[in-house]
């Protein structure tokens, strides 16, 4: 059996998938940057490291640790895709604008 998903119906699911991986996010801030970190506290982690996403308002950069997303892999197609789905996905579920967004894994672009 083969499952094929409309447009609309993909976009709908990673939208509520990425809602649902926002939601168990914390979000803080850092220093005098006042860059927003949004972590996930029941993993374990460093303090050099982040889990989620970084928010840097004065570039309205948006920094996203996709090991905390791979369940949105399944909706996209491309990285470039899933950048842009997280970007659209951020900025309605917070109102903060993102001028571009970045992939980083193991704290390295």
């Amino acid at each position: 059996m083969k499952i094929v998903l409309v447009e609309s119906k993909r976009e709908m699911l990673f939208k509520s998938e990425f809602k649902n991986l926002f939601n168990n996010l914390t979000p803080t801030r850092n220093g005098h940057t006042e860059n927003i970190l949004y972590i996930y506290y029941d993993e374990v982690y460093d303090d050099e490291a982040v889990t989620g996403l970084l928010y840097r308002p004065s570039n309205r950069q948006l920094i996203i640790y996709p090991d905390y997303f791979m369940s949105l892999r399944m909706f996209v197609s491309s990285d470039e895709e899933f950048k842009e789905m997280i970007e659209l996905c951020y900025e309605e579920l917070t109102d903060k604008p993102v001028r571009y967004s970045d992939i980083w894994i193991d704290n390295e672009l």
